[in-house]
C-alpha cells in the first residue's frame, strides 16, 4: 500500500508541477490570483487584472462592444471565460503594447501582477499603449446595479503628463476637464435604457454620446488646475450630466476642490481613489450625494470631500427605473471645446498614459478595508 502511496504523490506532484508551468505560461501568478481570491472575498466585484490573460483590443473606433465583437475582449486565464471588461474605445491603431499585461514594477501597483494602461492617444512619441476608454457594466437590465454606489481603484500619473507653470516646477498649469472616468446609469447593453425610453431619447434627437456612452444620467469625472498659486495640486472636478438630450451636457458644473491628487501625481507615485455616488429620491431632487477620498500609497487619506444637496438623478419622459452600472475609465484630455485652437496647455507634455488597477465596486465603503486587507497580506 505504501508503495502504491508513494507512486500516487508522484503523480501527483508531477501533474501539480505540469499546472503550475501552464499557470505561469500563462502569465497568471498563484500569488496574484489568491489577491484577485481574496479581495473577491471581501467585495461585490474586484478586478485586480492579475488572472487576466495580457490583452490588446484591435479596432480602432469610438465604441468597440462585446456584443458586437464578442472575441474582441479580455479574458481569464484559467477557464478563458469573458472578465467584466467589455467595452472600449480607441482613436489610433493599436500599438504593439498589450493593454493588460505586466507593465513593469513601476507601473503595476504592487510591484508584480499586471495592471491596465489608458492611453489619450495624443502623446509625442507616438505609441499607443492602451485604449482611450475602457468600461464595465453591471448586469443585463437598467434595473440592476446600485443606488448608492461605492467605487475604489488605485492609479498612477505621471508629472510629466501635465503642462507646468514656467515659473514654478512644481505648479501645475491651468488646465480644464481633463476626463478620467464617468459612472453612468441605465445600461441594458452597449446601449442606454429600455427599448421605449432608447428610441424617446432617438426621436427627440439624442446624440450618439448620449445613447451609447452617458445615458441620461452620469457624473464625468475630471482632473483639474485652478491656476491659483501655489500651483501646487491638480484638482477634481465633477460635470453632473443629466438629462440634455442633445450633448448629454447640462450646465452644471461642481468643482470638488478639496480633492486634491496633486501631490502624489508630482512625486509618480500609486495613489487611491474612492467615489460615493447617492441618487437623487425622490428623483430630480436636490437629495444627491458624491463624495470622494484620496489616499497615498500607504493608505493614509489625504483627501476627502462631501456635497449634499445636489441632482445627481433625474427622469425622462418617464419614471426612470435605472441604477448605476456603467463604468468608464478615461476619455479625452482637455477637449477642444474647452481650449483654443493651438493653446498650449491643450498639448500634452512627454507623457500621454496613466495605469488603473485593483478596481472595485461595492455597496458600502472600500478603502479602509481594503488597505487593512492590505496589510495583513504584507504582514502575513
Amino acid at each position: 500500500m505504501k508503495r502504491y502511496s508513494h507512486i500516487y504523490l508522484l503523480l501527483l506532484f508531477i501533474v501539480s508541477c505540469s499546472e503550475s508551468n501552464e499557470s505561469e505560461s500563462n502569465g497568471l501568478n498563484q500569488s496574484a490570483t489568491d489577491w484577485q481570491n481574496t479581495l473577491s472575498d471581501h467585495f461585490d466585484i474586484v478586478s485586480t487584472f492579475d488572472d487576466l490573460d495580457d490583452w490588446k483590443g484591435s479596432r480602432p473606433s469610438n465604441t468597440v462592444d462585446i456584443e458586437t465583437y464578442p472575441n474582441e475582449f479580455p479574458v481569464k486565464t484559467l477557464d478563458k471565460s469573458v472578465s467584466i471588461w467589455q467595452y472600449y474605445s480607441l482613436y489610433e491603431s493599436p500599438g504593439s503594447d498589450n493593454w493588460i499585461q505586466n507593465h513593469g514594477t513601476e507601473n503595476v501597483w504592487l510591484g508584480k501582477g499586471k495592471s491596465m494602461c489608458i492611453d489619450y492617444s495624443n502623446g509625442s512619441d507616438g505609441i499607443n499603449r492602451g485604449p482611450s476608454r475602457l468600461a464595465f457594466k453591471i448586469g443585463n437590465s437598467p434595473e440592476d446595479g446600485y443606488d448608492t454606489v461605492y467605487l475604489f481603484f488605485m492609479t498612477k500619473w505621471f508629472k510629466d503628463f501635465f503642462k507646468m507653470e514656467p515659473e514654478n516646477s512644481a505648479g501645475f498649469a491651468y488646465h480644464r476637464f481633463l476626463k478620467t472616468l464617468d459612472v453612468s446609469a441605465g445600461f441594458k447593453s452597449v446601449r442606454w435604457g429600455t427599448d421605449e425610453e432608447h428610441n424617446w431619447v432617438a426621436d427627440q434627437g439624442g446624440s450618439t454620446q448620449v445613447l451609447h456612452e452617458y445615458g441620461l444620467n452620469a457624473q464625468v469625472y475630471n482632473y483639474y488646475s485652478y491656476g491659483i498659486t501655489p500651483r501646487s495640486e491638480v484638482i477634481n472636478s465633477t460635470i453632473l450630466t443629466t438629462n440634455t438630450i442633445a450633448t448629454g451636457y447640462e450646465d452644471e458644473v461642481i468643482i470638488m476642490s478639496s480633492a486634491k491628487v496633486g501631490q502624489p501625481i508630482l512625486n509618480n507615485e500609486w495613489f487611491g481613489v474612492e467615489y460615493r455616488i447617492k441618487k437623487s429620491n425622490p428623483h430630480g431632487s436636490a437629495t444627491g450625494e458624491i463624495e470622494i477620498w484620496v489616499y497615498n500609497q500607504n493608505g493614509t487619506r489625504i483627501a476627502h470631500q462631501l456635497t449634499t444637496g445636489i441632482v445627481t438623478f433625474r427622469d425622462g419622459n418617464s419614471t426612470f427605473n435605472h441604477k448605476w452600472n456603467k463604468f468608464v475609465w478615461g476619455g479625452n484630455r482637455f477637449a477642444g471645446s474647452y481650449c483654443p485652437s493651438g493653446d498650449p496647455l491643450c498639448d500634452f507634455s512627454s507623457v500621454d498614459h496613466f495605469y488603473i488597477d485593483d478596481v472595485i465596486v461595492d455597496d458600502s465603503r472600500i478603502g479602509p478595508s481594503y488597505f487593512s486587507i492590505l496589510n495583513e497580506k504584507n504582514n502575513s
